[in-house]
């Protein structure tokens, strides 16, 4: 599907709906008032994720100039593995200092950031 929108959308317009997309959903999904809403903004948060990926790589490969792409894929194959390995510890230490509410809101600066930025 991401090749499609790719196509269809500019990478701008794309990555500015992905982000927006994960910024709401993280945003609604602390008042949720019942699971199938929570189910169902978690579902809009895993297509956010799942849409950076090949965005990620595309905007890698077309910014970075060729002598450069390699340590650009580096960088990006070390953030894909060291993620999940410190999320769950540092999602515990937000559920316990600010609640399961806050693990969900700290995305809201890093989308907006990465928004203008875009």
């Amino acid at each position: 599907m991401s090749p499609w929108l790719f196509v269809t959308f500019s990478l701008r317009q794309f990555a500015l709906f992905v982000l927006l997309l994960n910024a709401v959903s993280s945003v609604l999904i602390p008042f949720t008032p019942d699971e199938p809403a929570l189910f169902v903004l978690r579902i809009a948060q895993g297509l956010s994720g799942g849409f950076s990926i090949p965005l990620l790589l595309t905007m890698a490969l077309r910014v970075l100039d060729p002598p450069i792409r390699l340590y650009g894929m580096a960088v990006y194959a070390l953030t894909a593995m060291f993620t999940p390995a410190f999320a769950s510890s540092i999602a515990a230490l937000w559920t316990g200092g600010v609640g399961w509410q806050g693990v969900f809101l700290e995305a809201v600066p890093l989308c907006t950031l990465a928004a203008l930025l875009v």
